[in-house]
């Protein structure tokens, strides 16, 4: 059992995490920083809460007008963020959400101000408090090699044109990166280069189910004995050494908002294996957006580290993208550093 004074040894400085519980009638908000821990509570109702979510994102899947996404963007921030934002400290945010509070795209709350929460802190999310401590990776140096992987061969109807272009970038822009995209891209492979890869770039569909979250996989191709589904269950077992794991342009197949265990499990194997962040999509975002934003965070990853890159991809994307279905579905688990 993780202590309170060991979550806040590990907390980053200038960072405050935000815990939350959902009940049937009341949400609780455990706000705890380097120094101090405080618990705010507010009646709410979690069937009022569900259906404000899944409004919230149903007005961003379908591309609803702008206005009408910021008026629910502010009464979700009001709810979640609003009881916590005086007691907030520094310009990081470490969020470990509960229950139906997983398939909530965070950075596209919007403040009185008329400021997205991205616009006002890097963002990271944990699957529980405890991970902090295992985000130090095995307590060895991350891998040396880079590893990306896009568009494998799937058939036509779950080809990603612009997701090869995507692994190919990175390729690029990490010379001697080991470069999979369609026939190439086996789980086979995927899961014999992996563990010396210090950048995993996965640019594909994922299938996350919600009755057996340990079988939720990425899609890759057959090989084999293996049958193309890198399953959590496998994720598991796997020895990695990476800094950074980037799920992009996934195909979630969240159709209902369960308890989100399908989600953390995901994220969460990544962090148990050895990776220290894992960037996952809350739904399947617009392949060229993807494409627009994964550019963006690769010329400041280096620079500024995952949680600023991002950060700042998805701001210089809403110039070209200005609805949050293009950029908010994309999120750290990890520490914000």
């Amino acid at each position: 059992p993780v202590t309170l004074a060991d979550i806040q040894k590990v907390l980053p400085e200038g960072t405050t995490l935000l815990e939350y519980f959902v009940a049937d009638t009341f949400m609780a908000i455990w706000i705890v920083d380097r120094s101090s821990v405080k618990v705010v509570r507010r009646p709410a109702r979690r069937a009022d809460l569900v259906a404000e979510i899944r409004d919230f994102r149903k007005a961003i899947a379908e591309l609803a007008p702008l206005p009408e996404v910021q008026t629910r963007a502010r009464a979700l921030y009001d709810w979640v963020i609003g009881p916590a934002r005086a007691d907030i400290r520094g310009n990081r945010l470490l969020l470990v959400p509960h229950d139906v509070l997983h398939y909530l795209p965070f950075a596209a709350l919007r403040s009185a101000g008329e400021r997205w929460l991205v616009d006002d802190y890097a963002l990271g999310t944990l699957p529980s408090a405890s991970v902090l401590q295992y985000l130090g990776g095995k307590g060895r140096a991350p891998a040396p090699g880079t590893l990306a992987i896009g568009n494998p061969e799937l058939g036509a109807a779950l080809a990603l044109r612009y997701a090869e272009r995507e692994a190919r970038l990175v390729g690029q822009r990490y010379p001697g990166a080991t470069v999979l995209v369609r026939d190439a891209a086996t789980e086979t492979r995927a899961k014999r280069l992996a563990p010396g890869a210090g950048l995993l770039h996965f640019a594909l569909h994922g299938d996350l189910n919600e009755n057996d979250p340990m079988g939720s996989a990425l899609l890759l191709v057959p090989e084999g004995t293996d049958d193309g589904r890198l399953e959590v269950r496998e994720l598991f077992a796997l020895d990695l050494n990476a800094r950074l794991v980037v799920l992009s342009a996934c195909e979630t197949g969240l159709g209902k908002l369960s308890r989100g265990d399908e989600l953390v499990g995901l994220q969460r194997a990544f962090l148990y294996a050895g990776t220290e962040a894992v960037i996952t999509t809350l739904w399947k975002v617009d392949d060229r957006a993807s494409f627009t934003l994964m550019r963006e965070f690769y010329t400041g990853l280096d620079a500024h580290g995952p949680a600023r890159a991002l950060r700042e991809a998805q701001r210089a994307v809403t110039g070209e993208f200005p609805h949050p279905y293009a950029w908010a579905g994309f999120g750290l688990t990890g520490a914000p550093r």
